[in-house]
Formats: structure tokens, sequence, C-alpha cells
């Protein structure tokens, strides 16, 4: 994959030439020094809470007995070769 097709598909934010890395490397780091850190926090958290909450209900709803005993079930009716139930 060459350099602009690792930017088309999302892998790279940019390329730029070799020969312009350094001041590409400045710009950026200038660019982030004027982020707000608390402010960045908070976006980052209000834009995953709802991944966040819907992970912690998954989680909550197969660490219950029913889906432990489902799933235990479920292992239990697999065919293992050389095994005779």
């Amino acid at each position: 994959m060459n350099p602009e097709d690792a930017v088309t598909a999302g892998f790279l934010d940019r390329a730029v030439p070799a020969a312009e890395i350094d001041q590409a490397l400045t710009d950026v780091l200038s660019a982030l020094k004027g982020v707000n850190v608390s402010m960045h926090a908070i976006a980052k958290h209000n834009l995953r809470k709802w991944v966040m909450t819907a992970m912690r209900e998954a989680i909550d709803a197969d660490l219950t007995l029913e889906a432990y005993q489902a799933g235990a079930a479920r292992l239990a009716a697999v065919a293992l070769p050389g095994v005779n139930r």
C-alpha cells in the first residue's frame, strides 16, 4: 500500500515526503500544544459514554447464572471426536 492509499483508507491522517517530515512534525506538535486537555477528556468521555454503557450492560447480562448454565449446556452438546456419550 502506498502512503496516499493509506491516507484514503484511514490508516494515516496524512502523508508527507521524507524531506518535509521535520516541519510536519513541528506543525503537529504546535497544534497539539493548543488542545485544552480537560475539554478534550470530557468530549472523549461523552462520545464514548454510550459504548461504555452498552458494554457494561452486555457484561452484566453475561454474568448471570442463567447465562452461565446456557453456555455450559451449549458446550456440553458439542460432539467431540472419540468421545461417546
